[in-house]
């Protein structure tokens, strides 16, 4: 039963951050080339056994921007606002027109940590120390996320599904002048 709300809640995720993104022309005159980009991903109180409200833990987002010939561009970290079950978290950055691959990352994180670091490749941003995935692999990020070995607490198989639900996407993003397009 509960593996069935776990990937109920999964596709509940799914589903709003598929519609957080869409295809929207930005407001400027044709004469300025823009290179910002927004994607908003929403939470809509989904506290649910894929994002289960855990003692010292907050759900944490990352998006990272890759070029198609593998270049990481852009990666951003951000945790859900403490007693916040309803929130959108806004990922603003600037590429220039091409194609990109969104890999976006969701995952809880030990709010009692206190290896976060300040990060300036490829641009600035705070990596959150990891609890249960490791998600900041050299040269790889998000496309080879690992599992970590927890060997300061003891293994509490009632809470093991929920200390380690998370959740992944891709997006193919195309930025051309003025106009961001999601492809399917």
């Amino acid at each position: 039963m509960k593996k069935n709300k776990m990937i109920l809640a999964i596709a509940m995720i799914f589903m709003y951050l598929l519609s957080a993104c869409n295809q929207e022309e930005v407001a400027q005159t044709p004469t300025v080339k823009s290179k910002k980009v927004s994607i908003g991903v929403k939470t809509n109180e989904v506290n649910t056994r894929a994002i289960p409200v855990y003692p010292n833990h907050s759900l944490r987002c990352i998006l990272e921007v890759w070029t198609t010939d593998g270049r990481l561009v852009h990666r951003n970290e951000q945790i859900r606002s403490s007693g916040s079950s309803n929130q959108t978290f806004i990922f603003d950055f600037e590429v220039d027109k091409g194609n990109y691959s969104c890999l976006l990352w969701a995952d809880l994180i030990d709010l009692n940590r206190d290896g976060d670091i300040e990060m300036t490749t490829p641009n600035s941003y705070t990596h959150y120390e990891d609890a249960s995935y490791k998600t900041d692999s050299v040269n790889h990020g998000l496309k080879t996320v690992s599992i970590l070995k927890r060997q300061t607490q003891p293994l509490n198989l009632d809470n093991l599904s929920e200390m380690y639900a998370a959740f992944s996407a891709t997006m193919p993003l195309v930025k051309e002048d003025n106009i961001t397009r999601w492809r399917n």
